[in-house]
């Protein structure tokens, strides 16, 4: 709030007109020479405003512009850039200061849980999936009446699923059980084990599957009816809608001698990278 005083110089009656609701005047008439005590009130708003007073005299009068600067406010956020993988998200932009803000997005996959607002708060971003193998990004916007500040996201393309390394235990002459997890930024529909005596076993050799709409998990299978005394190599699988992917390779060997006499050979766990 601030107080001026204005000097009036009249030799007759005057009145004060033009006035508004953010100016107060401690007397709106009077006659001959005066000073009139003007209070303004605090702006609390972001833009600039101005009023014309004007003192009216019997033939005469005068005006005097007053002009009120806005409210200086601020507003910052973080982050200003990210990248998500292909899946859905929800990403977090966190928002500094005391600003009002409105804000947009220019891609209809990123879409603000809130379009407007006063001061610091945390926006939520709703990304959906990334239905293509290609990358892409999204700008959203938030504008004050002094600045405009952006956060680009950056969302990769879809991909196959990955796996770890199987892991196998249990090993006796006839039969070992095997494990592995599974990870994918769309639905799995199908995912297993594939077997063979001989190297870099696939889909086309003994397949061992199992069926589901996971986007990760864990699976593991009992191997039985093995020959003793055999190396056998094996591989995890998963599919999605953009393809198959395999685990890296590992073998093991059953125990047991040809012919089956006994256990005289130890299992043996051979991972291969």
């Amino acid at each position: 709030e601030i107080t001026r005083s204005i000097a009036v110089q009249n030799n007759s009656h005057w009145t004060v007109i033009g006035t508004t609701n953010w100016l107060e005047l401690d007397h709106y008439s009077g006659e001959g020479n005066q000073d009139i005590t003007l209070t303004v009130e605090p702006n609390t708003t972001e833009a600039e405003r101005t009023a014309v007073l004007t003192v009216q005299g019997v033939t005469e009068s005068a005006s005097i512009k007053i002009r009120q600067e806005p409210l200086v406010t601020t507003l910052s956020l973080t982050p200003e850039k990210t990248t998500i993988d292909a899946g859905e998200h929800q990403v977090p932009v966190t928002l500094s200061g005391d600003a009002a803000w409105t804000a947009s997005s220019d891609a209809d996959w990123a879409v603000p849980d809130q379009l407007t607002g006063t001061g610091g708060t945390t926006v939520r971003i709703t990304c959906s999936m990334n239905n293509s193998v290609n990358a892409r990004s999204a700008t959203i916007t938030f504008k004050t009446s002094r600045v405009t500040l952006t956060c680009v996201i950056t969302q990769g393309g879809g991909t196959a699923p990955t796996l770890t390394l199987p892991v196998i235990s249990s090993i006796t002459k006839y039969s070992a059980k095997v494990d592995c997890t599974y990870e994918s930024p769309f639905t799995v529909t199908e995912y297993g084990f594939c077997m063979s005596d001989k190297a870099q076993p696939t889909l086309s050799d003994t397949k061992i599957p199992f069926t589901g709409t996971n986007t990760s998990g864990s699976f593991s299978t009992q191997l039985e009816s093995l020959e003793s005394a055999k190396t056998y190599y094996i591989r995890a699988y998963a599919v999605n809608s953009y393809g198959t992917s395999y685990s890296e390779e590992v073998s093991f060997t059953t125990g047991g001698t040809r012919p089956d006499e006994g256990d005289v050979v130890p299992p043996v766990l051979a991972p291969r990278r």
